[in-house]
Formats: C-alpha cells, sequence, structure tokens
C-alpha cells in the first residue's frame, strides 16, 4: 500500500506542475486539451511513460478563501501494468476518511455514487475495480459532484464538467500504448 500511495503521490505532483502555472520540479508534455479536460505525459526516470487526464473543478461552493487547487485526474502507468487510476487533490486538508463522488448522468440515466478514500489533501477509489467503475461512469456522464468534508468542519462541493474527458483520456492512453477499448497494454 505505501508504494501505491508514494507513486499516486508522484502523479498528484505531475498533476499539479501541468494544472497550474507554479514548477514543482515535475515536467509534463500537454498533448491536448478539450473543454475542462488536458491529457498529459511524463517520461520517468525508468524511460516508462504516465499519461493522465486531468481537470479543474468548474465550480465550487463552500471554498472558503485559503483553499489550494483542486483538481481531478485519470492515470495511467502501462509499465507497472496500472490503468484507468483515479485521484484527487482537494486543495484543502480532508477531515474525514472518506470523500464521496456523484456522477451525474442526465435526466433519464440513475446517477452513481462512489467512495474515494482521503490521506491529507488527497483521495483514491479503494482499487483497481472502483478506478475502472468510476471511469467508465465518468466516461458515460455529463457532471460529476464531489462532496469534500474539510478539517475545519465545512464541506465543499467541487462540480467538474465530464464534457472532454473521454476524449483526453482517449489521448492520455493513446500516447502510453494503452487500448483505448480497456484491454490492456498494446505498445
Amino acid at each position: 500500500m505505501v508504494a501505491s500511495v508514494s507513486a499516486r503521490v508522484l502523479v498528484l505532483g505531475m498533476a499539479i506542475t501541468a494544472c497550474s502555472p507554479a514548477s514543482y520540479g515535475v515536467s509534463a508534455e500537454l498533448l491536448d486539451e478539450e473543454n475542462s479536460w488536458q491529457a498529459y505525459r511524463h517520461r520517468e526516470s525508468n524511460g516508462g511513460d504516465v499519461c493522465y487526464a486531468g481537470a479543474r473543478p468548474k465550480s465550487s461552493i463552500g471554498a472558503g478563501q485559503t483553499r489550494g487547487q483542486a483538481y481531478l485526474t485519470v492515470s495511467f502507468w502501462p509499465v507497472e501494468q496500472r490503468l484507468h487510476e483515479v485521484s484527487l487533490v482537494a486543495g484543502t486538508e480532508i477531515g474525514e476518511p472518506t470523500v464521496e463522488v456523484s456522477v451525474f448522468m442526465g435526466e433519464t440515466v440513475p446517477s452513481q455514487y462512489f467512495t474515494l478514500y482521503s490521506e491529507g489533501d488527497r483521495a483514491w477509489t479503494p482499487g483497481e475495480e472502483d478506478d475502472r467503475r468510476l471511469f467508465d461512469a465518468m466516461k458515460r456522464g455529463g457532471q460529476m459532484t464531489v462532496s469534500i468534508p474539510t478539517g475545519d468542519g465545512r464541506e465543499i462541493n467541487d462540480e467538474y464538467s465530464l464534457w472532454g474527458f473521454t476524449a483526453m483520456s482517449t489521448r492520455a492512453m493513446q500516447a502510453c500504448g494503452v487500448d483505448p477499448a480497456g484491454i490492456g497494454i498494446v505498445y
């Protein structure tokens, strides 16, 4: 679990660099962007690529003045056979062990609900199967709401538009040699 958390923190560090003008010492190549989503590739020291799609919230309710940048990424680590890894940076200390995520599919299709597990200001799904379920829901959805309980007792509700997510996650997968149909690595 420690190695997995460390690896996930690395991708979130890359997303900070990619999603903000500030540089944190990790470089990522912007591949493409559509609506609020961007696709990136980062070359690791072992020569493997990590690719991801990332976005900032479209809107935030209850964020307050001291909050840092918030964003969501879905990353693909083909060398490690880790695909569709969903990560959240809340931009503030998360005050509970879990974060609730709702993916809205539209008026005629029921919404889906997911739980992310938090550490500090970051949160992840419990595992690969949950990553894939959330990834699939995001591809079908139109909007996603993330409800974040903060360390000071407030609740932040971030809304992410999912328009552009499918195109940018597909672009990230292709850049890393991952089959967009979800079958696996295609090198």
